[in-house]
């Protein structure tokens, strides 16, 4: 398998969410999507942001940490670690095995 994460930040009307996506895609062309939660971001974060500053940055600032996107990230900083990077991404790994899982709902 080839696995694809991403993070990013997006808009759902006049508000911004922080969310994760994973692509799978196996040997035979046959791919896969999941994601994780979207955790709503803070506006005050989306001003550092707008300022130009990658979420990461911003989690460490305004949390006094270091390297934070590596560690809980902003879910976990966010939660008090009751939802955390790790956990997030593992649950889209699990939805985006789906069609590996259960191919044939898959099939066209």
């Amino acid at each position: 398998f080839g696995v694809g994460p991403e993070g990013g930040l997006q808009q759902l009307g006049d508000r911004w969410f922080d969310t994760g996506w994973i692509v799978i895609m196996g040997k035979d062309g046959t791919f896969g999507i999941g994601s994780t939660i979207r955790l709503e971001t803070p506006s005050k974060v989306m001003h550092l942001i707008r300022e130009g500053n990658e979420l990461g940055k911003v989690c460490d600032m305004l949390f006094e940490q270091t390297n934070s996107k590596h560690k809980s990230g902003f879910f976990g900083l966010m939660t008090n670690d009751a939802l955390t990077r790790k956990s997030a991404y593992r649950d889209a790994v699990i939805a985006a095995l789906a069609p590996f899982i259960q191919p044939k709902v898959f099939e066209s």
